[in-house]
């Protein structure tokens, strides 16, 4: 070759290694001769262990990669991980550690119900373990707020799907249903709960759904046989409802 000349075949480079290819000219196309089709196994990921367990437990991320506020305390840490598998919810084999099928179904069943499911969410996992660090009264009263929520607002949803509405909330609108011991408005669970309720007994008279749904048309139930909570007395009288309580109507 001369010097100060090109060769007709110039070198391509590979735009993924950057190597170059003898005899390849870029930008050039070239006719496809044959394919061959292979097949190969994708190697399976990493099973965790304690050690990257404890490791995801101290410095938690979220969707983003950002560090979060690290779940429990290096004294904690592993007495949860061996309460999981005591429970049977996390299997060992050798050092990996991996769901049972007891953890696949409650795990399946939390992330089914939409109230639980606040669980897989590492950012808010990680807010309430820096609300019990910074300040242990807040934090206990948000999780008896989030249980009574859960537990109330499910069971309220499971009596909506099963019972119609005996009528109107006079607070707040809202439909009102029959639970187990009385009457609630249907936002007894919501985020700003509403208080009115019938219980299903009253001073010893039993409280029926007719009464109640006389009551929520503004009428007054039948005369009730009556006792005192304090003195015992017997007395007869009617129930109306009052700025959304239930009050005794004689005579």
């Amino acid at each position: 070759m001369t010097a100060g000349r090109r060769s007709p075949m110039r070198t391509g480079t590979s735009r993924k290694t950057g190597r170059t290819s003898p005899g390849i000219e870029r930008d050039k196309s070239y006719p496809v001769e044959s394919v061959n089709v292979g097949e190969r196994e994708t190697e399976p990921g990493k099973r965790h262990t304690f050690a990257s367990l404890l490791s995801l437990m101290e410095n938690p991320r979220d969707g983003d990669g950002r560090h979060l506020v690290g779940l429990g305390t290096p004294a904690t840490r592993g007495a949860i991980l061996k309460k999981l598998v005591d429970r049977g919810y996390l299997a060992t084999k050798g050092k990996s550690v991996t769901l049972s099928d007891d953890g696949k179904f409650l795990m399946e069943n939390i992330a089914g119900n939409e109230r639980l499911s606040v669980f897989f969410s590492v950012p808010e996992t990680t807010k309430w373990e820096e609300r019990l660090h910074s300040d242990t009264a807040a934090f206990l009263d948000g999780i008896r707020d989030f249980v009574r929520l859960t537990v109330v607002g499910s069971a309220m949803e499971a009596y909506i799907r099963q019972k119609n509405s005996v009528g109107k909330c006079p607070l707040c609108g809202g439909d009102v249903y029959e639970s187990w011991k009385s009457y609630r408005c249907e936002n007894h669970g919501g985020d700003e709960p509403c208080k009115f309720a019938v219980w299903k007994e009253i001073c010893g008279a039993a409280v029926s759904e007719a009464d109640v749904r006389a009551l929520l048309a503004g009428k007054k139930t039948g005369l009730k046989k009556c006792r005192g909570a304090k003195s015992g007395k017997k007395f007869k009288a009617a129930f109306v409802l009052e700025n959304g309580r239930v009050e005794f109507a004689f005579g």
